[in-house]
């Protein structure tokens, strides 16, 4: 049977793992956010900032996506899903590992984020859904 004649069960005893490698690969991303809200007083206490130095990192993650995506998308496009996740998956990893060196320095921690916001963006929600979209399609062609 080929891809195009699948039901939509036999679609999900083919394709589960790729659907829960992307429930795992995003859960993965989902942690950084947050922890730096539970290490804020730590880290304020540790390098003497303030919160809104702290959270100045955490807008720069958020502001990358409005200039990088449409980036990412095209090289999704081009080059496929697993080609940018599993470099993006290690990247990701060695920005957040990046932070454990922080000495102290304002700049610093601006300049982890950046390549953090960067890096992660290779393992976000849109790369992830393409993955999972490329293989499910019985249910579209039902309709």
């Amino acid at each position: 049977m080929s891809d195009s004649e699948m039901t939509a069960a036999a679609e999900w005893r083919s394709h589960w793992p790729l659907a829960l490698a992307a429930l795992t690969g995003l859960s993965f991303m989902s942690f950084m956010i947050p922890a730096t809200g539970v290490f804020m007083g730590p880290l304020t206490q540790e390098f003497e900032w303030g919160r809104a130095q702290l959270s100045s990192g955490q807008a720069i993650s958020a502001i990358l996506p409005l200039f990088l995506v449409p980036v990412v998308g095209v090289v999704v496009d081009k080059w496929g899903t697993r080609r940018v996740v599993l470099p993006g998956l290690v990247a990701t990893a060695a920005a957040i590992a990046a932070f454990s060196l922080l000495n102290g320095s304002f700049a610093q921690w601006i300049g982890f984020w950046v390549p953090f916001g960067a890096c992660s963006l290779l393992v976000q929600a849109a790369v992830w859904s393409t993955a999972v979209a490329s293989v499910f399609k019985a249910a579209e062609a039902s309709r």
